[in-house]
């Protein structure tokens, strides 16, 4: 894979958020810092995954803190892309429920996707 990933933490509104960190944690949970590899927002609530790899795939963790002591996490696997013949170009919109694990299988950023008929 060439293209990277940015992966972004939403914080509900009006919520002040103190601390945001981010974990590779496949095999196990290591702390991402900005570097070649990483790049992190000013704000620490985007990550993105430059160049894609084999050895970059696996499961993230977004860890907030809030200014008023509140905690939450959130995790996403990022998948290799599924075969070209298995995207269904009529989703275009995924909904997460708090609560429930949910997987997000990132197949491209950039330009659309052009399909033949």
């Amino acid at each position: 894979f060439k293209s990277e990933v940015k992966l972004a933490c939403k914080v509900q509104d009006g919520v002040n958020v103190k601390n945001v960190k981010w974990y590779k944690t496949d095999p196990v949970e290591v702390k991402i810092k900005k570097s070649r590899k990483y790049d992190i927002s000013a704000d620490k609530l985007t990550l993105t995954i430059k160049q894609l790899t084999n050895k970059k795939l696996g499961t993230y963790k977004c860890k907030a803190e809030a200014d008023n002591g509140a905690t939450a996490d959130a995790e996403i696997k990022v998948k290799p892309p599924p075969p070209q013949d298995l995207i269904d170009p009529e989703k275009e919109e995924v909904t997460f429920i708090y609560g429930v694990p949910q997987e997000l299988k990132v197949i491209k950023l950039g330009p659309p996707i052009r399909f033949l008929d």
